[in-house]
């Protein structure tokens, strides 16, 4: 997955861990799987795998176990 945010040789690691960059894999809401999960706050998946396997680095990450129910129903 290509997704460079610095490099973590030679730049300060708390900048690029703060970066706007870096917000893109914050937007939890974006997830369209862990965003419902339970266990968001432990995992959020793998955006590589997800990207490697779909294209979309939001999709959900095909390693995953989790059921995730449908609460609106």
């Amino acid at each position: 997955m290509e997704s460079k945010v610095g490099n973590a040789l030679t730049d300060d690691l708390y900048d690029l861990f703060t970066s706007a960059e870096f917000d893109e894999y914050r937007i939890y809401e974006n997830f369209e799987k862990c965003s419902k999960c339970e266990l968001l706050r432990f995992c959020c998946g793998c955006p590589a795998v997800a990207y490697g396997y779909s294209g979309n680095m939001y999709a959900p990450d095909p390693q995953c176990w989790k059921v995730i129910e449908d609460k609106e129903m």
